[in-house]
């Protein structure tokens, strides 16, 4: 369709098209069939003067269609219908609706002024001037794991048949955390969604049940494994990304990509903190990272896995953040030294040490806490 060059004077007569609510009762019944037509509505009517657009926040937008009198307007439902002018015996597009259309068709509503965009439009449309593609972060194997990021893991031992591993923050089980000292050992998962892993572009590539909660602490560190209804190797088979699990502690000057909702930022470890204390948990040797916008662990960020750079494992957990200066409190951390000297960084993110998990698992991918070298939590 021909696209307006220029806008249209008051009193334009244009045609308005829509498949929108024919009721302001009708507002939010989106299941309602007899909410909505059954065939397309178009109406007759005219471009209104600018001054007698209603708006909130009194702004003047661009173009003002439909009638209060007769009733001529587009319902619910109808944002991004066209409004139509003749012009030498064509139909040319002179405006979308862009609302409010929400009391039904009684009253004019707004419309984008489609010349405005006309030079835009046209060159994506013809292939002229194509905007760049927005880069898309590589979002590769980040996992949804109930409200929280995680990761699929596997030892160096770990076999294709061996049920999968995703890992994610203490915190973040279903139910209550762990106590204080203790740990949640072999538990039902609790999650009543499915992990849901992440392709290069984020969008989901596979998905699986939690069976069970391997296990989960806050003490020492903040992990929780839950182990999965699909092997390795189905998992592979379905093209989802699985990362090998660290043997190495992070250390200060160490990089990484932090893997969390919707970007991969690189980024460094600024100090690995000798005990980290929030609301009464204590972690060991928390990593906090350098100060920067993108490398800032915000809500729902829990449990995004620390990648390598070259993406082949994870080696370590984000967990935290100090929202306020508050000491020690939930949402605020606190630093404790080896004299028990109490530092708080207010804005400040924190992540936890991975390497320790490896040791507690056995050649099947098993849990064993009494494994030589395993050193997580095993009170119940």
């Amino acid at each position: 369709m021909t696209l307006s060059t220029a806008t249209p004077a008051d009193g334009t007569a244009v045609r308005i098209l829509g498949w929108g609510a024919t009721s302001p009762d009708c507002f939010g019944e989106f299941n309602d069939r007899t909410c909505f037509p059954s065939k397309l509505h178009q109406a007759d009517t005219l471009v209104q003067p600018l001054a007698q657009c209603w708006d909130d926040d009194g702004s003047t937008l661009p173009l003002y269609i439909g009638s209060s009198e007769p009733a001529v307007g587009v319902g619910n439902m109808d944002s991004g219908g066209p409004a139509l002018m003749h012009v030498d015996g064509d139909w040319v597009l002179a405006g979308t609706v862009i609302g409010p259309g929400i009391r039904g068709a009684d009253l004019p509503v707004m419309y984008t002024d489609v010349s405005k965009n006309h030079d835009w439009v046209s060159g994506i449309a013809n292939g002229t001037n194509v905007p760049a593609d927005s880069v898309i972060p590589n979002m590769e194997g980040a996992a949804q794991v109930g409200d929280c990021r995680g990761a699929v893991v596997r030892t160096r031992t770990a076999r294709p048949q061996d049920k999968a591993l995703v890992l994610t923050n203490g915190h973040c089980v279903a139910g209550s955390r762990p106590a204080r000292g203790k740990a949640l050992v072999d538990r039902p998962a609790g999650l009543d969604t499915p992990v849901v892993i992440a392709d290069p572009a984020g969008y989901p590539q596979a998905g699986a049940r939690a069976e069970r909660l391997v296990y989960a602490t806050m003490t020492g560190t903040d992990v929780a494994l839950y182990r999965l209804d699909k092997t390795y190797a189905r998992l592979s088979t379905e093209g989802a990304k699985v990362f090998d699990l660290t043997t190495r502690p992070l250390r200060a000057g160490d990089s990484f990509a932090f893997l969390n909702q919707k970007a991969r930022p690189t980024c460094s470890v600024e100090a690995v903190v000798p005990h980290l204390r929030e609301a009464g948990w204590q972690q060991d040797k928390a990593v906090r990272y350098t100060l920067g916008e993108a490398c800032t662990s915000r809500p729902g960020d829990s449990g995004s896995p620390l990648v390598s750079l070259d993406g082949s494992t994870v080696l370590g957990i984000n967990n935290t953040h100090n929202d306020s200066g508050e000491r020690c409190t939930e949402s605020n951390p606190c630093e404790v030294g080896p004299g028990g000297a109490i530092t708080v960084r207010e804005g400040r993110s924190y992540g936890q040490q991975a390497h320790q998990i490896a040791e507690c698992l056995n050649k099947f991918s098993a849990l064993d806490l009494k494994r030589a070298g395993c050193a997580l939590t095993a009170r119940r």
